[in-house]
């Protein structure tokens, strides 16, 4: 009797295992179908970046701040495996150029007169445009049946075209005579073009949705190495005190992190039943 139990408990457990191995057969079999043809893509993405500056000379400082930069991108991966793919991308989008600045009441006293309300301080948001091109190496995992990770590695060639920046803030005192505080502009070739190779690396997270399309979205660093653009700032003192300028320089590089949200287009359909 006890052989029979143990002879009936392998049977089912060797269909259980048959079962599940089938069931894996054919998640593994849709997945090379749906591997087997390359994808186009969509995505819209947000990410942070933040500048450097550098004082030259006297006490006033501008601090860099985290700024939100966006892109739009179209990209294609070519399959060679439902694990393998080269990716290609295309995008366009605006790196932020933040920073704020507190003026201390040593060096503008007029400013903190409780019957002359201005402001202490101040903040900018500008943005440098860009378009860049990337060339990636897929790596994909398998954790579940209707989803994936993906990670990539590769290149990205980033452009930005050539501009101009200029931003100056003051009062108007008592006697409605303009005085300026702040003072921020490009110098001769501080704005120019530039073409430059970024590494990439990115992880994302993809569901296979019931028409056999893809959504995901994908964590993207991306790292420069050179400035796109220098800006030179300058801090006025007020004109009855002797105070010296306070002078110095922002720049914004480019390295940032971001979030993109996408679709995959796979040309396969859902079969009708």
């Amino acid at each position: 009797m006890q052989i029979k139990k143990r002879f009936i408990f392998i049977i089912i457990l060797l269909l259980n295992i048959n079962f599940i191995y089938c069931q894996n057969k054919r998640t593994m079999s849709k997945l090379d179908t749906l591997f087997g043809k390359n994808h186009f893509f969509f995505s819209l993405g947000l990410f942070s970046s933040k500048g450097n500056s550098k004082i030259i000379n006297g006490n006033q400082n501008l601090t860099p701040a985290l700024g939100l930069g966006h892109q739009i991108q179209i990209g294609y991966d070519v399959n060679y495996n439902k694990k393998y793919s080269l990716r290609f991308t295309a995008e366009i989008g605006q790196l932020p150029l933040n920073f704020t600045y507190d003026l201390t009441k040593k060096q503008y006293p007029i400013l903190y007169d409780d019957h002359i309300p201005l402001p202490s301080g101040g903040f900018s948001d500008a943005g440098i445009p860009f378009v860049s091109f990337s060339s990636l190496f897929v790596n994909r995992f398998y954790t579940r049946k209707k989803s994936f990770l993906d990670m990539a590695v590769g290149l990205s060639l980033r452009y930005t075209p050539e501009g101009d920046f200029y931003v100056t803030e003051g009062w108007v005192d008592n006697t409605q005579n303009p005085i300026t505080v702040f003072q921020m502009q490009t110098d001769d070739n501080s704005f120019k073009e530039t073409l430059q190779v970024c590494p990439q690396i990115s992880l994302g997270y993809y569901w296979i949705l019931k028409n056999n399309q893809f959504l995901g979205c994908r964590l993207i660093y991306n790292l420069s190495f050179q400035d796109h653009i220098q800006l030179s700032y300058t801090f006025f003192p007020e004109p009855q005190h002797k105070n010296i300028s306070s002078q110095g320089i922002l720049s914004q590089r480019g390295s940032y992190l971001g979030l993109n949200i996408f679709y995959y287009f796979t040309k396969m359909r859902k079969k009708k039943v």
